[in-house]
Formats: structure tokens, sequence, C-alpha cells
């Protein structure tokens, strides 16, 4: 596995986290 589609993958799922919990507040 390289280390740079490493950073994209958990830059995603950061992404998503963000988005999951931007949806709770409002």
């Amino acid at each position: 596995m390289a280390g740079g589609y490493t950073e994209e993958f958990e830059l995603c799922e950061m992404k998503t986290k963000i988005r999951e919990i931007a949806n709770r507040s409002s």
C-alpha cells in the first residue's frame, strides 16, 4: 500500500466524519 493512498483515504474518512457531525448539529 502506498503512503499517498493511505493519506487520501484518511482525508476522505475525515471529511465524511465532519459531514456527519455537521448534519447532526444543524
